[in-house]
């Protein structure tokens, strides 16, 4: 998915970026609602200049992730749980 993110545009680069995740949640939906596999993923392609220049996009545009569909396994368990109590606290004011 590539979003247009203009400085001079009326709509606000925050406000395109986090239509781009709403529209993104939509597709998934629907593509599970079809009974189509789907995933979305971001990472170090996202920010590739090498995949970037491959689509041709210009520098007010930036990829936001990539969406994989497919047929599905019905495996959704992919990852491996990690258990947040390793990484989390409890925050308290203090």
């Amino acid at each position: 998915m590539v979003v247009c993110v203009a400085k001079d545009a009326k709509v606000s680069e925050v406000e395109r970026l986090l239509t781009s995740g709403a529209v993104r949640k939509n597709m998934l939906l629907a593509a599970f609602a079809q009974g189509v596999g789907a995933r979305w993923r971001e990472g170090s392609m996202t920010f590739s200049r090498v995949i970037r220049d491959g689509l041709g996009l210009s520098e007010k545009e930036k990829i936001s992730g990539f969406m994989y569909l497919g047929e599905s396994d019905g495996n959704f368990d992919s990852t491996e749980f990690v258990a947040p109590g390793n990484y989390v606290k409890e925050w308290t004011a203090g």
